[in-house]
């Protein structure tokens, strides 16, 4: 066994010991193994006999000199029986160390100097078409639309250099559509005699038109405030009050002389309101030439038709029957011209700007017992009952009381003149401290389409009916103005041939 480990110890140029598993060198390459020490203490030997791999690097009491231990157990028939230990000089080691690191440095630098041109390629591969997405991207930011990215390949970053190409091309088309709209829309709200503003919702101005400047006399400066410009505190009011009750507001109002009409709402987005602003004053001004024509007018047929009307009596006085019967009709539409009359000059006078009237206590059970009881004879005339429903206390308003009359008279005989069967019903009661009147008739009713419009001037639903009934078409106009000075509202229900009730609230 010696010669063998000898052999072999020359072969490879270390020494090789064979040590038994209780410490006793058996064979070594290098000395006699009889004059040999026991090894069972040595560290790498116990890690051996242990199953393990075991290494010491130690002063060698034999050579006389630093070596490096490598141990082996070797196995048979299931346990450890012998350590193979190899062993050189730690001289040696280096040496070899050395030489290896030297001839592994240079295949190292060439692979690290590889490495890193290929990393810069990648790099530039990479960051070069970034950096030009970058650029396009910060270009198309401050709206220059027409700036490609001309990135060739198959990959992800030429995928996203064509997709990028195809979304400012849109944005272009986009941008060029949005801006056509505005001047579309800039040149119909400029050129327009309507005021508009838009303010957002906080108050800052975002749209105005030249009409408004013209008609406000306010220079307005876009997002600014509507408050720092507007000094009219009723078109503030207005704008408040559309911002607190987010419903539409309409006002009239008069600025350097002139009528406006102010409205102003919520747009339909709940963030914008719009202010229109329309001038009125030529159409006031026609309205008045046009009451004034017919006040005027008024007043000069007033004097001629009362003449007539007292020479027809005694012309009548003296003719033949055949002769007074084509007088009748004269002075039927005599009287008829004189009551348009009236009540044209009537309304005239209710229309007038600031006007005063005698305010009094005035005792309602008693006025509406009053006008009953003289029209009840027309009722009873077409056989129609005129019923009264009073509250066993008195209800008082305050008020002109000859104009209150009027408003009943003429409420209560335009129920008898449409109704020709059944009857009319007048009804009083007071809640919340006002006095609340209903006449209601069973006559022929008011279509739907006409009652928003029965207010109005010689308005009558059925013009035959009311030539007829002498009618003048003037009364409900009349009606309303005397509610109107009252501070009163005034409604109508009412359905054809079934009966039409007016409700009067004081």
């Amino acid at each position: 066994m010696n010669k063998t480990v000898v052999k072999l110890g020359q072969l490879s140029g270390a020494r090789i010991t064979i040590i038994k598993n209780d410490g006793k060198v058996l064979a070594d390459s290098k000395e006699n193994p009889d004059e040999m020490e026991n090894h069972a203490k040595r560290p790498e030997v116990v890690k051996a006999i242990a199953g393990k791999v075991g290494s010491s690097v130690r002063y060698s009491s034999t050579l006389r000199k630093n070596m490096l231990y490598v141990a082996l157990p070797a196995e048979k028939s299931g346990g450890i029986s012998y350590v193979v230990r190899i062993s050189m000089f730690s001289q040696d080691v280096n040496k070899l160390l050395s030489s290896l690191t030297k001839v592994m440095i240079i295949p190292t630098m060439v692979l690290l100097l590889f490495a890193a041109i290929i990393s810069i390629l990648i790099a530039r591969t990479v960051s070069t078409p970034i950096k030009r997405l970058m650029i396009a991207s910060r270009a198309v930011s401050q709206g220059e639309f027409s700036h490609k990215v001309n990135i060739t390949g198959c990959d992800e970053v030429g995928e996203l250099a064509l997709h990028f190409n195809e979304m400012t091309e849109h944005l272009s088309d986009y941008v060029l559509e949005i801006s056509s709209q505005k001047d579309t829309l800039n040149a119909v709200v400029n050129n327009i005699s309507e005021g508009i503003i838009a303010l957002e919702i906080d108050g800052r101005v975002q749209l105005f038109n030249k009409a408004v400047i013209k008609l406000l006399g306010v220079e307005f400066v876009l997002g600014k405030f509507y408050w720092e410009m507007v000094r009219e505190p009723e078109i503030v009011t207005l704008i408040e009050k559309v911002i607190s009750t987010k419903k539409k507001i309409k006002n009239q109002i008069e600025i350097n002389d002139k009528q406006l009409i102010c409205t102003g709402v919520i747009s339909d987005s709940g963030d914008h309101i719009i202010i229109s602003v329309f001038d009125i004053t030529d159409i006031i001004e026609l309205s008045k030439i046009k009451k004034d024509f017919v006040t005027n007018a008024s007043h000069e047929l007033k004097t001629p038709l009362t003449s007539i009307n007292g020479f027809l009596d005694l012309a009548m006085e003296g003719c033949d029957c055949e002769t007074n019967k084509y007088l009748e009709v004269v002075k039927r539409n005599t009287q008829r011209l004189i009551n348009i009359v009236n009540d044209l000059l009537t309304l005239a006078e209710l229309e007038k700007k600031g006007l005063k009237f005698d305010s009094r206590e005035i005792n309602i059970n008693s006025l509406i017992q009053n006008i009953t009881a003289f029209l009840e004879i027309k009722a009873k005339e077409k056989n129609l009952y005129l019923k009264i429903k009073l509250p066993e206390e008195d209800i008082f308003i305050k008020g002109d009381e000859f104009k209150i009359e009027q408003l009943l008279v003429n409420l209560i005989d335009n129920a008898i003149k449409y109704t020709e069967s059944g009857g009319v019903t007048v009804t009083l009661k007071s809640k919340n401290g006002k006095a609340i009147i209903s006449v209601a008739d069973t006559g022929i009713g008011i279509a739907e389409k006409d009652i928003s419009r029965i207010f109005e001037r010689f308005y009558v639903s059925d013009k035959a009916r009311s030539r007829k009934s002498g009618g003048t078409g003037l009364g409900l106009s009349i009606v309303k103005h005397i509610v109107m000075i009252h501070d009163g509202k005034i409604s109508v229900k009412s359905k054809p041939d079934k009966g039409t009730e007016f409700i009067v609230v004081l």
